[in-house]
């Protein structure tokens, strides 16, 4: 059966798409409204078993002929920005410019435009094609709503031939290898006081940042690749008040789950050890995201390979952290693809470029179709 995926002539309706998506707020945590406005746009396009699940994902099938096994789209509905962002976008040059607009409302678009276009063609697909909008991918998010997703598969013993995490940026990467990270919350409190009234009474402050270089000493692995970082500190009251708390937020990022492990046990026995008279050290981990990863040579990613080799797409095999990480992790057949090129991913000013998006589209139909198979 020959398809014609004529996703060219349906660009203009890709943009607006795009746009009334961006316009959405959709902090991690806060994206019950953009994740309703989805859900009415499967039902409009006529997709089966439309919902909510237990989590907040919006969930969609394209039915198929045997049940035995689905094949999971996921685009994730939320973006790094905190309610209060400007979400304009502007058109200029072929390129949209907007803050989230690659990362990730165009996947989320991709996603209804590959819906779209399986209705109108008739496609009847022989494994059931799961549309999955997912919550919680981004930053302290952890993943929860793939995580979820993926709970539930489990406890139903319902079969995944093929998962695709779809990302806006990165058009011919084939994302086979996820990087894990683990995150932690150090919280520092203490009695405080007026900086020269209680002169020399412990500050939350000044514990916290011994503790902070006592933690940069710690060697980083650079094979395979690892990283350490302290992404936010907080605390303090006033420049003449001996700071009653402080906080910081670190993470471990790695490529291997066993080196992962052991780098943040390393920082995590200097918290442990850490003791100064008159402060207390609180820890709550915020974050586990699994390492993980399956061959290159496995049958989907060797699908992917062909079908963007075929389309002229020169593949590039990178790791990233995504929606895809959970399902390596546990060595399900996975991937995560872009749709089109872009750049300043987590900045206001985050672009795509419109163009691309067609052949960004095209693959992803012909890798799903290969997954799924059809009439």
């Amino acid at each position: 059966m020959n398809l014609n995926f004529d996703f060219r002539s349906q660009m203009a309706e890709l943009v607006a798409e795009i746009i009334k998506l961006n316009q959405i707020p959709a902090p991690t945590f806060e994206e019950g409204h953009k994740a309703e406005f989805v859900k009415a746009c499967f039902e409009t396009i006529g997709l089966s078993q439309v919902r909510r699940d237990r989590v907040g994902n919006v969930l969609a099938y394209l039915p198929g002929q045997d049940s035995r096994q689905e094949v999971v789209l996921a685009a994730h509905l939320d973006t790094v920005f905190p309610a209060g962002t400007d979400l304009a976008v502007k058109q200029e040059n072929g390129c949209l410019f907007g803050a989230g607009i690659g990362d990730n409302n165009l996947a989320v678009a991709a996603l209804l435009a590959l819906a779209r276009a399986f209705i109108r063609l008739e496609v009847k697909p022989r494994y059931p094609i799961l549309f999955a909008a997912t919550v919680g991918e981004e930053g302290l998010g952890d993943l929860y709503g793939i995580r979820g997703l993926l709970q539930d598969y489990q406890a139903e013993k319902r079969q995944i031939s093929g998962l695709v995490a779809i990302e806006g940026h990165g058009l011919g990467n084939i994302c086979h290898q996820g990087v894990g990270s683990r995150r932690m919350r150090v919280s520092i409190s203490g009695p405080g006081g007026h900086s020269w009234d209680k002169a020399g009474k412990p500050s939350a402050i000044h514990g916290l940042a011994k503790l902070m270089q006592r933690m940069t000493e710690v060697p980083i692995p650079t094979e395979p690749r690892t990283s350490f970082n302290i992404g936010t500190i907080a605390g303090g009251i006033s420049v003449n008040t001996i700071a009653p708390a402080a906080t910081m937020v670190f993470e471990v990022r790695s490529l291997d789950e066993a080196v992962l492990a052991e780098t943040f046990d390393k920082l995590n026995a200097i918290i442990a050890s850490f003791e100064v008279k008159g402060l207390a050290l609180e820890t709550a981990m915020v974050g586990n995201r699994p390492a993980g990863k399956i061959p290159a040579t496995s049958p989907i990613v060797e699908l992917c390979r062909q079908v963007y080799q075929a389309l002229k797409l020169e593949p590039t095999y990178v790791p990233f952290s995504t929606d895809a990480n959970l399902a390596l992790s546990l060595g399900l057949p996975a991937v995560c693809l872009g749709i089109s090129r872009g750049g300043n991913a987590h900045r206001s000013d985050e672009w795509i470029e419109i163009e691309p998006a067609v052949l960004g589209l095209q693959a992803l139909a012909q890798i799903t179709l290969g997954l799924a198979g059809h009439e």
